[in-house]
């Protein structure tokens, strides 16, 4: 799979269908969260020509791809959290998103360095 930020998070894919791979793109809102976490909702699936429920799509994503431990996808909610306080960085860096508004190009994260690198 692949991710891409463009005015929302676009998620590129295939998934199995009848002996095929079919290519599917799903796009989601990116909302911050104040403990520094995102949540990404879904806004629009498109799997080749087929009309499936985004809870279906969003389950064989959650069982198909390997996903990092920090990102929990939600089928019924429609929706993928990532949890940026359990991504792990090099030297224990860690990072909280201030603002994720694709749409006006303003991100902004809040890094928080270890004294002992400082």
């Amino acid at each position: 799979y692949e991710v891409y930020l463009t005015d929302e998070v676009e998620l590129y894919g295939t998934m199995p269908f009848f002996n095929r791979e079919v290519e599917m793109k799903l796009t989601f809102e990116p909302i911050a969260q104040k403990n520094g976490d995102l949540i990404l909702k879904q806004k629009s699936i498109a799997v080749g020509k087929m009309n499936l429920p985004v809870s279906y799509v969003m389950n064989l994503i959650n069982e198909r791809y390997n996903m990092p431990d920090w990102v929990s996808i939600s089928p019924n909610d429609e929706s993928i959290y990532v949890s940026l306080q359990d991504m792990e960085l090099k030297s224990d860096i860690r990072v909280k998103a201030k603002e994720f508004d694709l749409k006006n190009d303003d991100i902004s994260f809040l890094l928080t360095i270890p004294s002992s690198l400082q």
